[in-house]
């Protein structure tokens, strides 16, 4: 099949459109999803081709879009409209950063200064260092 220069710069033209309001909504492929609670959408109201559902199954508050794309062979990409979609829908929603950020355990009081003991042990054993007289 033949596609003349002008309909491919169109074509072209489109998807530089799409992606750029893809973007938008999604700024990098690497956000994590989560299903969303509560979603605004009555479940006979709910039409989600194969792939749709695909990707909604393997959204976990764990994954990210390219971590999804690769554990189902789909590009990231297609992986992308298709999140594009399920979160329109309200089906889906990106991941806060203070939900995904890992847990921070508190040090106990003698840790930070076992910290800085090893900084400084570690001082003074560098490449150039180890050439230095004693």
């Amino acid at each position: 099949m033949d596609i003349g220069i002008p309909a491919l710069i169109m074509e072209a033209a489109r998807k530089i459109d799409e992606w750029n309001r893809i973007k938008k909504v999604i700024p990098s492929l690497d956000i994590v999803l989560e299903i969303e609670p509560n979603p605004d959408t009555d479940v006979e109201e709910i039409n989600l081709t194969a792939n749709e559902w695909r990707v909604l199954s393997q959204v976990d508050g764990e994954k990210s879009i390219k971590q999804i794309a690769r554990a189902l062979k789909i590009g990231e990409i297609e992986t992308a409209k298709i999140v594009f979609g399920l979160l329109g829908s309200g089906l889906i929603r990106i991941k806060t950063a203070k939900e995904s950020a890992p847990k921070v355990t508190e040090k106990k009081a003698e840790e930070p200064e076992k910290e800085e003991k090893k900084e400084e042990e570690k001082k003074g054993k560098g490449f150039f260092d180890f050439f230095k007289k004693k």
